[in-house]
């Protein structure tokens, strides 16, 4: 006779969210997320592995938009505060800007990108095309960075919050 113990199924309980068109189930937290995160890494190294195994490949704002439903899912914010809503946070990234008729469209960062200061280069960075120095162009040419490096948003009656951490400080 073959000894056969009943086999547990757990039901892990989660969001779903769509974000750009990508379909995310933002889970509950648990002992996957205990077993990937369990070794002492960097704050940034860590929470990469845990969005990596949430949704592969996002972007900074992606990942910011990800990362407040999943503290909201897992009760570390309100998902409605003061009349605010989670659901009315929205990405707000320009990736496209306009100089003399000619049209710039740079590629959204990515959250694992390492930081770069200079506001040229960070524009060639994101830009397809290596051939172009941004440093030639006007001073203005800093509000495409500014733009550019905005991840979230959420407005307010006072005005808009950006960023996830400010909108996370709002919502806790």
């Amino acid at each position: 006779m073959v000894d056969t113990k009943p086999m547990l199924k757990f039901v892990v309980p989660v969001k779903n969210i769509t974000v750009n068109g990508k379909q995310i189930k933002i889970p509950k937290m648990g002992i996957k997320q205990h077993r990937l995160l369990k070794d002492v890494r960097s704050c940034d190294e860590t929470l990469k592995v845990l969005l990596d195994s949430i949704h592969p490949g996002l972007n900074a704002a992606e990942a910011e938009l990800v990362m407040l439903h999943l503290c909201a899912f897992n009760g570390k914010c309100l998902e409605e505060k003061d009349g605010l809503k989670i659901s009315d946070v929205y990405i707000c990234t320009q990736t496209e800007f306009e100089l003399n008729g000619q049209s710039f469209k740079f590629e959204s960062p990515m959250y694992t990108s390492n930081p770069i200061t200079d506001d040229a280069n960070f524009l060639s960075h994101h830009y397809h095309d290596s051939s172009v120095d941004f440093h030639d162009f006007p001073a203005f040419i800093m509000d495409w960075a500014t733009g550019l490096r905005k991840t979230i948003a959420l407005d307010t009656p006072e005005g808009t919050i950006y960023g996830g951490i400010n909108i996370l400080d709002r919502l806790s």
